[in-house]
């Protein structure tokens, strides 16, 4: 006798990329339930995580477990190759192509190259870019596109 496991549908369409649920407020899409749920945080301005060493206050626990460490200097994701160290790994990731040289975000008008998205969005002010219609979600990242 086999076992069956049984999966729900959501599952299944997450596989294929798909987004079933959708914010009825902007109409952005998620794949699940806690992904909306943080996100219709963002339009209540609820703000549930709240820090004990100040008066702040965050919409998930990732956001204060990262505020914390602005208080305690805790910063655990340190460069190999001059021992910088940050508090967030993404942080560490952004400041690695300082040493790799590698700038993955390109301007569509003129071709430049630069290795910050929020310099990417800066110079795309040069273009008259910038307005939020001229940009797109791309993952949790907004890229800027050309008209």
């Amino acid at each position: 006798m086999t076992a069956s496991v049984h999966l729900p549908a959501v599952s299944v369409r997450i596989g294929k990329g798909e987004k079933p649920l959708t914010c009825s407020v902007c109409g952005e899409s998620f794949a699940h339930t806690a992904g909306l749920v943080t996100h219709r945080r963002k339009h209540s301005g609820q703000t549930p995580y709240h820090c004990s060493l100040c008066p702040r206050s965050f919409r998930t626990p990732g956001h204060l477990q990262y505020h914390t460490r602005s208080h305690t200097g805790e910063k655990k994701f340190e460069c190999e190759t001059c021992d910088r160290a940050f508090i967030m790994k993404s942080d560490l990731k952004q400041h690695q192509r300082v040493h790799s040289g590698d700038k993955p975000h390109v301007c569509c008008t003129c071709g430049l190259r630069l290795a910050r998205a929020s310099h990417l969005k800066r110079h795309m002010a040069t273009h008259g870019h910038g307005k939020k219609e001229d940009s797109t979600d791309v993952g949790k990242e907004k890229l800027n596109v050309c008209s």
